[in-house]
């Protein structure tokens, strides 16, 4: 019975803590932030510096990781992105550019 109720304890509280996850959300900054895939960044573009996930962080589908991207973008100063590699949720890299 102790481990019956042990294990719902802990479905409940797995349950509760994945609930506090919300999705990414644009920043209003990275409204105007672009991005390619295998691609490069146009001529007129400055490197501002690599665009990757932190430890700390995850994303639940591509769609999350391309927000996410453009987020860190703007707020690096950069209105360009570049992925080098989307291959799925987690597993992304990409520059930013900050273009004229």
């Amino acid at each position: 019975m102790k481990k019956v109720l042990s294990l719902v304890l802990i479905v409940l509280l797995m349950s509760s803590l994945s609930a506090c996850v919300s999705p990414a959300k644009l920043i209003v900054a990275a409204e105007d932030v672009k991005y390619v895939t295998k691609s490069e960044a146009p001529e007129n573009c400055t490197l501002l510096g690599e665009v990757a996930f932190e430890s700390f962080e995850s994303s639940g589908s591509i769609k999350e990781t391309k927000i996410m991207f453009r987020n860190k973008t703007a707020r690096m100063g950069g209105n360009f992105l570049v992925f080098d590699y989307l291959n799925g949720p987690n597993d992304a890299n990409g520059r930013a550019y900050n273009c004229r």
